[in-house]
């Protein structure tokens, strides 16, 4: 019998769980701020729920936490010296160190500030029947593909030819469709997060793959499929 469906948590809400891996670590950190400012006068407490989340992270996770921390600190610092009206700009320039740090590790990228959720809950059980956020927008992201694209002839069976016309139509969609497609394809088991921030990063770039770029042309390959 499926679950109840939950009412979500309250804008500011933000009561995490230790996260796995530097992904989960670095998108905490992203929503902890969206939650701040949502609710300001929930700071201290956010900050002390990250805190806590963070506390006893094995290496390499610990290293960047004490990283992502210190970016914490002088976000928070920046807000005592603005209104809250403006405390998104301080929490947009933090995502932008926060995907720095990101495309260092070679993780999956972020998305924009206005996706991100006002709060978080770990304690609340997801109904059965509600899809994850990232099949919600990788099936809207195959339906914007839908109307972007013609439909065209039948595919080339040359690799770097299919491989271009992957990434043209990646280029295709906005930044958040592209993160979020990505995203479920690292959920999917198509792609490993070295290989999604791989493609995230050559897509911004606008470099069109060449033959020598073999770990590009692999990793279109996997995700071709998703924007057919």
């Amino acid at each position: 019998m499926p679950l109840a469906k939950l009412e979500p948590p309250a804008p500011g809400t933000f009561r995490p769980k230790a996260p796995a891996d530097n992904g989960e670590l670095v998108q905490l950190v992203a929503v902890a701020a969206r939650a701040a400012c949502a609710r300001p006068d929930a700071l201290p407490d956010i900050s002390g729920a990250l805190a806590r989340a963070c506390a006893h992270l094995p290496a390499p996770e610990a290293l960047t936490a004490n990283e992502c921390l210190r970016l914490w600190e002088a976000f928070t610092r920046a807000l005592t010296r603005l209104p809250a009206a403006h405390w998104q700009m301080a929490g947009k320039a933090l995502l932008d160190d926060l995907e720095s740090i990101g495309q260092r590790l070679e993780i999956m990228p972020l998305v924009g500030w206005d996706r991100l959720p006002q709060a978080l809950d770990a304690g609340l059980a997801q109904n059965e029947d509600t899809p994850t956020p990232t099949a919600i927008t990788a099936d809207t992201a195959a339906r914007r593909l839908a109307k972007k694209n013609k439909k065209r002839g039948r595919p080339s069976d040359d690799p770097l030819s299919q491989a271009r016309e992957t990434q043209e139509r990646l280029t295709a969609l906005g930044a958040d469709e592209l993160a979020r497609l990505l995203a479920e394809a690292v959920h999917g088991g198509r792609l490993d997060r070295g290989e999604a921030s791989l493609l995230s990063r050559w897509c911004r770039a606008g470099v069109p793959v060449a033959k020598e770029d073999h770990a590009v042309v692999e990793a279109l390959a996997k995700v071709a499929a998703l924007v057919r």
